[in-house]
């Protein structure tokens, strides 16, 4: 048997255990590795705070998997790293790393508290998420990396306490990272504090105040997202009336220069 025909062999043998163990809702770490296929089907998995790693191909379907505490999407030579959300959920404690490839589909990425699986969590990589959710009554501080911009097409939800508000940062002053809400999509956004992140797509809680953030939040809580004041452009009746006004200031001053001439 060739080396491809055993990985596909050995693929089919762990994707059918792993189904059965999604069913039963057993613990578990998902682990695909480069060339490898798993399709998770139906039915829920708590994975207990382990990890979602993902270097092949992975399809969640309409799978809820719980309790995770990273997800990784690598990079790979060819292909990258593929996690395709399906109409599931994932909900993670931990880090949300995409380097590789992420199908959002009609799929929910929920952050929750779990503080003894992680107590906060980064974002890196540019991913585009169909519903993503970023929930604590912790006051959890949420890391999107600088540069790197987290799209949602359908549903964002950022929800803080009073006491406790969700912190969103760029773990570099000064440096923004971007969420960008699609034009269509909607926003439940309550008791957040944002430091150094941008929105670049809807204007985010735009009739909220900063809960504990240091600012450099343009595109939230009303400020614009472009603060550069633009200059009115002249109309062709505009630039002649302004040639009226010199031309009267010139009229007014010549007697002042001729008087200053003859003093001379």
């Amino acid at each position: 048997m060739s080396l491809s025909k055993r990985t596909n062999t050995w693929l089919r043998a762990i994707a059918f255990p792993a189904c059965l163990l999604l069913a039963t809702g057993a613990y578990g770490t998902i682990t695909v590795p480069a060339g490898g296929s798993l399709s998770l089907a139906g039915g829920a998995m708590d994975l207990g705070c382990t990890d979602m790693t993902v270097a092949g191909n992975l399809q969640v379907g309409s799978a809820l998997v719980t309790s995770v505490h990273d997800v990784t999407i690598q990079a790979g030579t060819t292909p990258d790293g593929t996690l395709d959300g399906g109409s599931g959920s994932i909900t993670l404690a931990g880090n949300w790393s995409d380097s590789g490839t992420f199908i959002p589909g009609t799929s929910s990425v929920f952050f929750v508290d779990n503080p003894g699986c992680a107590a906060s969590s980064t974002l890196s990589g540019n991913t585009t998420f169909f519903n993503l959710s970023l929930v604590s009554s912790l006051g959890k501080a949420y890391t999107l990396t600088p540069g790197t911009t987290q799209a949602i097409l359908n549903a964002l939800t950022i929800q803080g306490t009073p006491a406790n508000p969700i912190q969103i940062t760029s773990g570099v002053p000064g440096g923004p990272g971007f969420i960008n809400l699609a034009p269509g999509g909607t926003q439940n956004i309550s008791h957040v504090g944002v430091s150094d992140n941008w929105a670049t797509g809807q204007a985010l809680a735009p009739l909220l105040t900063n809960e504990g953030g240091t600012g450099n939040s343009r595109g939230w809580f009303g400020i614009p997202l472009n603060l550069n004041i633009p200059i009115p452009a002249l109309g062709p009746g505009g630039i002649g009336l302004l040639a009226l006004i010199l031309a009267g200031f010139g009229i007014f001053l010549a007697p002042c220069r001729r008087r200053t001439y003859e003093r001379e």
